[in-house]
């Protein structure tokens, strides 16, 4: 893990969900044997009400690109009062609608 995760709570949940890490126990009672393997995935703890604002995250490169193919779009997510963008360069562009989630 890095030490300050550019992705704030999200950064646990991509890193374990792009590479598997596993939880195994095996045991032996009596001539039985028994074996356990599930996979672990961390998620953010959804406590905190900024978790449940509909929002999407991109790469600072994805951006770059929607920017140039979708100006109009790029400038409205930037600008409209009922969207939070933040851009934390060279980790990721996050886009969430504060309100009005439907009509954005």
């Amino acid at each position: 893990m890095p030490t300050l995760p550019e992705d704030g709570p999200f950064t646990l949940l991509r890193m374990s969900t792009q590479q598997e890490c596993r939880l195994e126990f095996s045991t032996k009672i009596g001539a039985e044997e028994y074996s356990l393997s599930s996979r672990l995935v961390n998620t953010p703890h959804f406590s905190y009400n900024e978790n449940f604002v509909p929002q999407f995250r991109i790469s600072p490169e994805a951006f770059v690109v929607l920017a140039g193919d979708y100006p109009t779009a790029a400038e409205f997510l930037q600008k409209d009062s009922r969207i939070n963008f933040q851009k934390r360069t060279g980790s990721f562009v996050a886009i969430g609608m504060e309100r009005e989630a439907a009509t954005v």
